[in-house]
């Protein structure tokens, strides 16, 4: 069967056993799947038969001799008829090419010889099960090609699908095994990110059955398909951090920071001693050669367009190079993707380093021409006046007004309380107004700020 030339269906039978309600196993689209992936599929081939011993005719009694006969004559037929076929084949192929070559010399075009390569040959209709499909074997070394370029979700489940893979010559890199097991330490169940992400999704999601049951096919897997291959993702935190953590495992060529036990960091060099002038004693001593970002932050830099100095104890290698950092959590989301620091296309990042635009605060008593020092400042760079007490006040009224919003969408409305007098105004309602006890709001104007 050729990829693109050959039509996969169900035999008659199949096809009654479908409209009888009978179910159709999954692991039954595997041919499907290859087909449609561009693989040749090829008829089962039968099995060997089992071998016989060798039968002098010669000692047969006639009713024997006569039987033994006929099998021959009938193998004899089926071998003259399988041979004829092949040689029709041949000679119709022979004949195809020749007529080509044919069309090639007298200069005919791309479009005549492609019609001709598409000329309707005989079609040939098997009613097969779609069990006897199974993948093509290379003429040459008779060996099944290795199959590749796909991933398969929920699959295998059982036994006997690990088993239909292998048939099929389908074998896999790396099994991947998303869990979610919580922190002791922090206190976190397992399954909480999880759960949380499927509120919306499935109302009765069950956690502790879903649980239950991948740990089944995991077991399945490590039996079946190999242990060696299996690995476990942690799938809590965001969707994007999983997929980081999935292209670790899987990709090779991922860009991940250095483990520090396979090479040097500034820990492992002498100290760098100074004379009683403060002079280096060792000026000429080889360092680590450092990052594009030098001994700034690039998590600073990229995140929020500013120029941090790194803190020496903060550093990671990436290839050989060192790079500092300005805090623990700039560290830990460098290690998670250095990809998204360090390619020039990510961010707003432009290696090899350019510096921000600069930031000037002007500030000083009233009267002593701040505001005008500025405006004039700005016409005269042709900057904009940015007003940082005016934009941080409105910013905080819009923020407040967004979470009085969702407060109240929360809660629902109810009517407002009667009023005293005519025309007055109803008292505010502090379970709108005023925001919860547990709400930070020094680290909120900060972020704000920031």
């Amino acid at each position: 069967m050729v990829p693109g030339r050959s039509q996969i269906g169900l035999s008659e039978t199949e096809i009654a056993e479908i409209r009888s309600g009978k179910p159709f196993p999954s692991w039954r689209f595997i041919p499907w799947v290859l087909d449609h992936l561009g693989y040749e599929l090829m008829r089962r081939p039968p099995p060997p038969e089992p071998e016989q011993a060798v039968v002098d005719p010669n000692e047969l009694e006639p009713e024997a001799r006569a039987k033994w006969d006929k099998e021959q004559k009938l193998k004899a037929a089926a071998a003259a008829k399988k041979a004829k076929e092949l040689e029709l084949e041949a000679a119709a192929k022979a004949e195809r090419e020749k007529k080509r070559q044919e069309l090639e010399a007298a200069g005919a075009t791309a479009s005549e010889l492609a019609a001709h390569d598409s000329d309707p040959e005989d079609v040939k209709v098997d009613d097969l099960s779609i069990d006897e499909l199974v993948l093509g074997v290379d003429e040459v070394t008779g060996k099944a090609p290795s199959v590749g370029g796909f991933i398969l979700l929920g699959f295998p489940q059982t036994e006997l699908h690990a088993t239909k893979l292998k048939e099929h010559h389908i074998a896999f890199d790396r099994v991947l095994y998303l869990t979610d097991p919580g922190d002791e330490e922090a206190g976190t169940p397992a399954g909480k990110d999880v759960g949380a992400r499927m509120v919306d999704v499935d109302r009765h999601y069950d956690w502790e059955a879903e649980a239950g049951r991948a740990a089944a096919i995991l077991a399945m897997a490590k039996e079946f398909i190999g242990e060696d291959i299996v690995s476990e993702i942690n799938a809590s935190g965001s969707i994007d951090a999983v997929a980081i953590k999935i292209r670790n495992d899987i990709d090779p060529f991922f860009l991940r920071v250095d483990n520090p036990d396979d090479v040097r960091v500034t820990a492992d060099l002498p100290e760098r001693e100074k004379d009683d002038n403060g002079e280096l004693i060792n000026p000429d001593e080889k360092r680590l050669p450092k990052g594009d970002f030098g001994d700034y932050c690039p998590v600073t830099y990229v995140n929020e367009g500013f120029l941090a100095k790194g803190n020496p104890e903060l550093e990671v290698t990436v290839h050989g190079k060192t790079y500092l950092f300005a805090g623990e959590k700039e560290l830990e989301d460098f290690k998670v993707n250095p990809a998204k620091f360090l390619v020039a296309q990510e961010g707003v990042a432009a290696l090899p380093l350019e510096p921000p635009a600069p930031k000037v605060m002007i500030l000083g008593t009233k009267g002593s021409g701040v505001t005008t020092q500025i405006r004039m400042l700005c016409d005269k760079y042709k900057l904009s006046e940015f007003r940082l007490k005016d934009e941080f006040l409105a910013k905080m009224k819009a923020e407040k007004d967004i979470r009085k919003r969702r407060r109240l969408l929360d809660r629902g409305f109810r009517p407002p309380p009667p009023v005293e007098e005519e025309g007055e105004e109803p008292p505010p309602d502090a379970e709108i107004e005023d925001d919860p006890e547990d709400f930070d709001k020094e680290a909120h104007e900060r972020d704000i700020l920031r």
